[in-house]
């Protein structure tokens, strides 16, 4: 992979600001110099698209810290396999449904009435 330009970096942190003023209504403190060389060590991992998603999910998981980017940087690992897990449920849970709501037409259609 190539590697991390500036613009890069600083873009991720300027997302994190935007979405987390969204959030707050105040933005957060944030130095920019150190936020870029995480993410620029995240981007070697991941596109800034991926990191977009993670930076997305962090702000919707419960903190009682107000979701500090410290807590981000240091626990990105972890944060992208339960996103990733998170999103595995999120799909069984669709295919649960369909094969229900499938079922349940079958059921309407064959006449059965009541259980059994």
């Amino acid at each position: 992979m190539a590697t991390p330009t500036a613009a890069q970096c600083h873009a991720l942190t300027s997302y994190f600001i935007k979405q987390y003023t969204a959030k707050y209504g105040k933005a957060p403190v944030v130095n920019r110099n150190i936020a870029k060389g995480y993410f620029q060590n995240m981007l070697m991992d991941f596109t800034s698209d991926e990191l977009r998603e993670v930076i997305d999910f962090f702000l919707t998981t419960q903190s009682s810290n107000k979701h500090k980017i410290n807590d981000l940087f240091y626990g990105y690992d972890r944060l992208v396999e339960a996103m990733r897990q998170h999103n595995e449920d999120a799909a069984l849970q669709q295919r649960l449904r369909e094969e229900t709501k499938r079922r349940t037409e079958e059921w309407l259609a064959s006449g059965k009435k009541g259980i059994g």
